[in-house]
């Protein structure tokens, strides 16, 4: 090492020293300070403040619109806390859907908190999103405060341009995080660096002061920060190296304690873990939207892996076009003689051996501890130690990008101080200001899914679930509209989606399925049935494509060929109560009444307070098997639990009437008038009541009103 280079060295380690002296507190009697926390709050909830009036987006329906615990608000805390993050919405399933199972029982609780307290009927989409905003803004308060910690504010600095604040602004305006904080469900991302961030704020000040009472402190944060997403683990390694980093002459009884209380905290998390989720880490999924390696070799695995380093490198220096899905084959399987594959292992080796290299060297420079920073947190989410079931994803890079935000304002405070500060200043302002219109400007794509995914499935337009999700949000949006000629240009677009997603992944049974749907809509019924048998081929005991066809060929009245869909179906999923309703509905139209009224009962046996069935049952009695006693046991229960519905209480009173009870009947109609005075069917039938009582001249006054209101009963005389 040369004299300029050890020189250098020892200004370094002077700079380190200084940290516990030259950082205050921050307190009243600093109110640069204090106005600098208030203007990083407010940085970082406007810059997402555009994303409040947003709806749900993707896997919010997961964990938070549709999850049925989240949606109990607190009675479903309890089983947030002991199931698998996926059973909320998948069911008992939900465990074994994906590798490793999830377990983040804090982030979703927090979503049934607000449901409880400001949802309503169902959980506010807009409260989610400002309690994101929220917790964003103090993100930036405690990055801010911690490296404070670290980094000493010398007293020239201005106190809006100095080495905290600026790294603290690059984090906070990348436009990458948008992802994690416009999505409600990304939450567990912002929570797991916040809480991550407090405990290592907590256990550097521990450090410093020596106190047992920062322990505690430092242990709780790093649980929540556990029990808010399992990268926190990666936090393991970040704090015994940023005490190694920033503070010497640390005793190992310290080290011992810390690192101690770490483990056990996890060892607490990872058995609840185990307890809880069925998956092993070690599973994978065959299915190659779930396991995008898995028609790979290992070679070409870690060959596709290092491109995904190279696009994550990318997306931090230039982050556009932004993209919520990379899915199967937006990233394509290739080998190391690819040249993106090339030069990710020529920079990113290098990289990494150049910074072992200073480590050995004993550097302790800001700008190493940022690419140690990068790496160990990215570590998890890389898909080197497992697969993380997609090949990269936008909200994975979250955590790590605060390592890319201290080496880039390192060298921008950096230029500022030792070169030209009126170039730094610039390109610190250039950066800020691009990154701050692309993420104000990326917001409002994240408003539904439809509008995300017409969006993005022309940037990751490789990506298969993309194309397959577009199309279906087409679908959908079809059957919102009444205008024909934008329902059958929604049709259209979803044509092109799906078809371009059997293109690039043909085994994609759901793709299949949507195309049916499509196909249906257009009432070309022969596609349809086509496309549902090869969504079948691909999957078999596929449990929406055999009730597809089974409604197909309800629909065409081919009642005996959906008895099988329909049996198909519920062989797969039997505790849908759809699949056993309709095959109840095909054997009445069969004229099969005790068939029938068998699978009514099994669905009333699922949901014994279902009205509409118990009033099918009911027809069947009277129509079928003139079984009027029976017929009105179970329609008379039926009026009980939805007295609202008017046919209800008028198969009730025509079959009252039927067993000779007019007065009963009488009763019932005047009540359906009474709901509704233009209710033809309801003067007819009181017209035929008073008849049978020998009230004549009442009876002709009724049916009067009944030819009046509907013209059906025009021609009937008595």
């Amino acid at each position: 090492m040369s004299k300029k280079q050890r020189r250098r060295e020892k200004q370094i380690q002077q700079q380190i020293q200084e940290t516990q002296t030259q950082v205050t507190p921050v307190s009243k009697s600093n109110p640069g300070k204090n106005v600098q926390l208030l203007i990083i709050f407010l940085l970082g909830f406007l810059l997402y403040a555009n994303t409040i009036p947003n709806e749900f987006a993707v896997d919010d329906s997961i964990v938070v619109s549709e999850n049925q615990f989240t949606q109990k608000g607190f009675a479903g805390l309890k089983k947030i806390f002991t199931t698998d993050a996926f059973e909320g919405f998948f069911g008992e399933r939900g465990a074994k859907l994906v590798a490793g199972g999830r377990y983040r029982p804090f982030s979703i609780a927090t979503f049934a908190i607000e449901k409880e307290l400001f949802g309503g009927e169902q959980y506010n989409p807009h409260v989610g999103h400002t309690v994101n905003a929220i917790l964003y803004g103090i993100t930036g308060i405690v990055i801010f405060l911690f490296l404070c910690l670290i980094i000493p504010i010398k007293t020239k600095d201005h106190w809006l341009i100095n080495l905290p604040f600026i790294v603290t602004a690059l984090f906070l305006f990348h436009p990458i995080h948008t992802e994690a904080v416009a999505n409600i469900k990304g939450r567990d991302e912002v929570m797991v660096f916040l809480f991550s961030m407090l405990a290592l704020l907590y256990s550097v000040k521990y450090i410093d002061k020596g106190s047992l009472k920062y322990i505690p402190l430092a242990i709780l944060f790093f649980a929540l920060g556990l029990f808010s997403k399992e990268n926190a683990i990666t936090f393991i390694a970040i704090i015994p190296l940023t005490i190694y980093f920033f503070r010497s002459k640390v005793r190992m009884s310290k080290y011992v304690v810390l690192v101690t209380s770490l483990l056990i905290t996890t060892g607490i998390y990872l058995l609840l873990r185990n307890e809880f989720t069925e998956s092993s880490i070690s599973d994978s999924s065959n299915e190659i939207l779930n396991n995008p390696f898995v028609r790979a070799s290992t070679s070409e695995r870690f060959a596709t892996v290092l491109t995904t380093f190279a696009h994550y490198l990318r997306l931090q220096i230039f982050p556009h076009p932004l993209s919520h899905d990379y899915y199967f084959n937006q990233i394509p399987i290739v080998g190391f003689s690819n040249p993106l594959a090339m030069f990710s292992v020529v920079f990113h080796l290098g990289l990494m051996v150049f910074t072992l290299y200073k480590l050995f060297k004993g550097s302790k420079s800001l700008w190493l501890y940022g690419i140690l920073f990068y790496f160990i947190t990215f570590s998890i989410v890389s898909n080197v130690l497992f697969t993380v079931g997609v090949a990269m994803s936008e909200r994975f890079i979250y955590v790590s990008s605060f390592g890319f935000s201290i080496v880039l304002g390192y060298f921008i405070y950096k230029g500022y101080t030792k070169w030209n500060p009126k170039i730094s200043l610039g390109i610190l302002s250039v950066i800020l200001l691009l990154y701050g219109i692309k993420t104000i400007e990326r917001n409002p794509d994240w408003k539904n899914n439809f509008v995300l995914f017409t969006h993005d499935v022309f940037i990751s337009s490789n990506s298969a679930k993309l194309q397959t999700a577009a199309g279906g949000e087409l679908i959908a949006e079809s059957d919102k509209t009444k205008n024909e000629a934008l329902k059958n240009e929604y049709l259209e677009r979803s044509f092109f989606h799906l078809n371009k997603a059997v293109e690039i992944y043909p085994q994609h049974s759901n793709a299949w399925l949507l195309l049916g749907n499509a196909a249906f809509k257009t009432d070309n019924i022969p596609e349809a049935e086509k496309y549902y048998h090869t969504a079948i081929t691909y999957r078999p005991g596929y449990y929406d494509a055999y009730f597809n066809l089974g409604v197909i060929m309800s629909e065409t009245k081919r009642y005996k060929k959906s008895i099988n869909f329909y049996k198909r179906a519920i062989k797969s999923r039997p505790e849908n109560i759809a699949p056993i309703n309709n095959l109840a509905d095909s054997y009445f139209n069969l004229n099969k009444a005790d068939s029938s009224i068998l699978f009514y009962q099994k669905v009333l046996a699922l949901q014994p307070e279902n009205a509409a069935t118990l009033n099918r049952i009911g027809i069947i009695y009277g129509q079928k098997k003139n079984d009027i006693p029976n017929a009105v046991r179970f329609l008379e229960r039926a009026a009980e639990l939805q007295p609202q519905v008017i046919k209800y209480l008028e198969d009730l009173g025509v079959a009252y009437g039927f067993q000779g009870e007019f007065q009963k009947a009488m009763k019932i109609f005047t009540e359906i008038i009474e709901k509704n005075p233009n209710y033809g069917s309801a003067y007819f039938n009181m017209s035929v009541s008073l008849r049978n009582l020998g009230r004549e001249q009442e009876s002709l006054e009724y049916l009067k009103k009944a030819q009046e209101l509907d013209p059906a009963y025009k021609n009937v005389n008595f």
